[in-house]
């Protein structure tokens, strides 16, 4: 009897010590996620995160309208070459911002709330890596989602089940998978200066966004997102 009991109390502490373990790991991520954020606000690389919504950008979430134009894929694989001649010579990972909200020459519809979408006040000048750091973009980034996006017919996710699976990395996994459905993005408004976290970003809008500044030459030279922007004290 007695040994029934020890053995009783073994499983419970097995159980109770399983199922704290299977907390933790699931709680691992969001964890992870929570403390990169808070490090990103301590470094003032972002000063808060958002959603779309809240700065406008719904559209930054959601699936932009297939390209039907085969000429219009034609000139996005030229994309690459454009930018090489203008970041040639080891300046291809010059760190660029890139006008959000465009809808020319490569179109991305019409807003959910019916109207049409317009040039924002934001530029977006970074994304988080698969080491969960902050990355520029540069013209390399920009040259393999246009590569993707003409190979693919328009359309970064090969698949629509890609477009549920968290792929930090834009550049990386791209020319691997080329599944590559969302990200964290960081933005600058061009207006106040202030940078945003915004989770979650369909690859798709911002890649057309991105060849849109190609065509139009609207991109902008920043600095680096991994530098903080003002002094923080020692102690």
């Amino acid at each position: 009897m007695n040994k029934f009991k020890l053995w009783q109390r073994i499983g419970v502490i097995f159980l109770a010590l399983f199922t704290v373990g299977v907390s933790v790991f699931f709680a691992q991520p969001s964890d992870a996620t929570s403390a990169r954020n808070q490090e990103m606000l301590s470094l003032a690389i972002i000063d808060g995160v958002k959603t779309p919504q809240e700065l406008g950008l719904a559209y930054l979430s959601e699936q932009p309208e297939l390209i039907a134009d085969a000429g219009l894929i034609n000139a996005i694989r030229r994309v690459p070459s454009e930018l090489a001649q203008t970041f040639g010579n080891g300046q291809e990972n010059t760190p660029l911002g890139i006008p959000l909200g465009t809808n020319s020459p490569i179109s991305m519809g019409r807003m959910s709330d019916g109207g049409q979408l317009r040039d924002s006040n934001y530029d977006a000048i970074g994304y988080i890596g698969a080491d969960g750091q902050p990355k520029n973009i540069t013209p390399v980034e920009i040259s393999d989602m246009a590569n993707t996006e003409a190979n693919n017919g328009g359309n970064l996710a090969t698949t629509t089940e890609a477009q549920e699976v968290l792929v930090a990395d834009a550049s990386g996994m791209l020319a691997q998978s080329r599944q590559i459905p969302t990200f964290d993005l960081i933005v600058r408004n061009r207006r106040t200066s202030s940078s945003y976290l915004v989770q979650r970003v369909n690859a798709n809008a911002l890649c057309r966004d991105a060849i849109n500044a190609v065509f139009n030459r609207a991109y902008r030279s920043v600095a680096p997102v991994a530098r903080p922007r003002r002094n923080l004290p020692l102690f």
